[in-house]
């Protein structure tokens, strides 16, 4: 059955919803109220509601700024919403967020909430098709970046002539040949005021920090790349393909944002190693013999 969550300041509003339609006629279940839109964003993670039917003008947080927070962390749950007459405006921009219908509460019949609620129904529905597939994607992407990243890391580790064609198939057949280049990022903490006095764990939060805040930023740079190194909460190695033409422009605005970032919030001063953008599988070990003789010369 689909869980309905009722919410509304007015109680009347909430007693009449429940006994206007036969909810089991809709394969629905009323699992909850709330009286305000905290009370609804507390109700989503321990009420798990298919569809919320929600007045757009309520105490604490208005109905709008719910349909807003749910679509960036429940985006699953369906909204009708229930409107005045002189808010037509808000009925419109409910719209616009993606609820699916809005009733007027002075004109609330059965027939009417039926007929939203079916349109709900087949919106949930479809958003969970969508959950599905985003899900399965999502997997198959995961699970194609650790099969590049382990195929890489086991042609660099090994000798030159050995056997590594399946290896290289992959990374071909995935386009990872196609304009790459390596990216070494150093993190250096003694800039990191009394860094010395902290404990393990707090030096492994801000390491996985600097992290996550450099991963994201490659991301806008460069859609197509691997992490192959996090090194003692030192430094990372990313594997790059597929690098637009201006390389050398776009990695010197990614090195000022994110020494900007670290600069601003943690005070960790990172360096650079990179090799030049290269094509072809021909030079794929010199990339990792170029990087080795660039570690050399910074430590």
């Amino acid at each position: 059955m689909y869980q309905v969550l009722l919410v509304d300041d007015e109680p009347i509003i909430l007693s009449g919803i429940k006994f206007l339609i036969n909810w089991e006629m809709f394969d629905c279940n009323i699992v909850g109220t709330a009286r305000n839109g905290q009370q609804a964003l507390e109700a989503f993670d321990k009420l798990h509601p298919d569809i919320v039917i929600c007045d757009i003008s309520m105490p604490v947080l208005s109905g709008i700024e719910v349909l807003k927070k749910a679509n960036e962390s429940h985006p699953e749950i369906v909204f009708i919403m229930l409107t005045n007459y002189s808010e037509f405006d808000l009925a419109r921009e409910s719209l616009r967020l993606k609820a699916v219908d809005y009733l007027l509460k002075a004109q609330l019949e059965g027939e009417a909430l039926g007929q939203s609620l079916s349109l709900a129904i087949q919106e949930r529905k479809r958003r969970s098709a969508i959950s599905k597939v985003n899900f399965v994607e999502d997997y198959i992407h995961t699970n194609k970046l650790s099969m590049i990243s382990q195929n890489i890391k086991k042609i660099a580790a090994a000798e030159k002539n050995a056997d590594l064609e399946e290896s290289y198939r992959i990374l071909f057949e995935n386009g990872c040949f196609s304009k790459y280049a390596l990216l070494e990022i150093i993190l250096d903490f003694s800039t990191v005021p009394n860094f010395d006095y902290f404990t393990d764990y707090d030096k492994k939060r801000i390491f996985e920090f600097e992290s996550d805040v450099i991963t994201k930023l490659i991301s806008n740079f460069y859609p197509s790349f691997v992490i192959l190194l996090e090194e003692n909460n030192r430094r990372l190695v990313f594997y790059i393909w597929d690098i637009p033409q201006a390389y050398s422009e776009s990695i010197k605005k990614l090195y000022d944002k994110l020494n900007s970032a670290s600069e601003n919030v943690t005070q960790v001063k990172l360096s650079f190693l990179g090799i030049p953008r290269v094509s072809g599988q021909e030079q794929f070990y010199g990339c990792f013999e170029r990087l080795k003789e660039l570690e050399k010369c910074y430590y």
